[in-house]
């Protein structure tokens, strides 16, 4: 009789790094003794020259119950220009749909501590939808993985209601 689920996947992470100028990841989570899904992520990430940055990676998903089966082939490239701008191009492949269904192109400013970075995206749902956006981002250059937990809603600012615009009872 199958296990009712009370083992999680097996994770595994690894990371091999021949020569400072290239490196490659996988990361996988695979069921052992449980019915579940599998997801194997990979990439290879490797420099041209001192200033440009290359990476390709696969993305794949099978049997999430929260998730379609996916997998994504992403192409992206980093550039820098000088000491205090460079710019960043990312797309992403969905094989299953047949759709390039993401893009991003950005441009990054140095700002000492702090990398800002003014991106434009374009996501394509495949249903005849295009979804345009723009956002900036901070990034602390000593700790990337922090993120700060700001929200920001243009329409409560741009003539939009709050929840709680009339919180006071009148």
């Amino acid at each position: 009789m199958a296990d009712p689920g009370t083992f999680s996947n097996v994770y595994n992470r690894i990371s091999w790094q021949p020569y400072n100028w290239v490196r490659l990841n996988i990361d996988t989570q695979n069921p052992i003794l449980d019915k579940g899904f599998n997801e194997v992520n990979s990439g290879l990430t490797f420099m041209v020259g001192p200033d440009t940055q290359f990476q390709v990676s696969h993305e794949y998903i099978q049997g999430n119950p929260l998730f379609t089966d996916s997998s994504y082939l992403i192409v992206g490239a980093y550039r820098r220009i000088n000491d205090n701008w460079a710019v960043s191009v990312r797309e992403a492949y969905e094989f299953h749909e047949g759709l390039l269904e993401q893009q991003r192109y950005a441009i990054h400013r140095d700002l000492s501590s702090w990398i800002a970075s003014l991106s434009v995206d374009v996501i394509n749902d495949g249903a005849d939808k295009v979804t345009y956006g723009v956002s900036l981002t901070f990034t602390l250059k000593d700790m990337p993985q922090i993120a700060l937990p700001v929200s920001f809603d243009p329409s409560e600012v741009i003539g939009g209601s709050s929840k709680n615009s009339n919180s006071n009872g009148n």
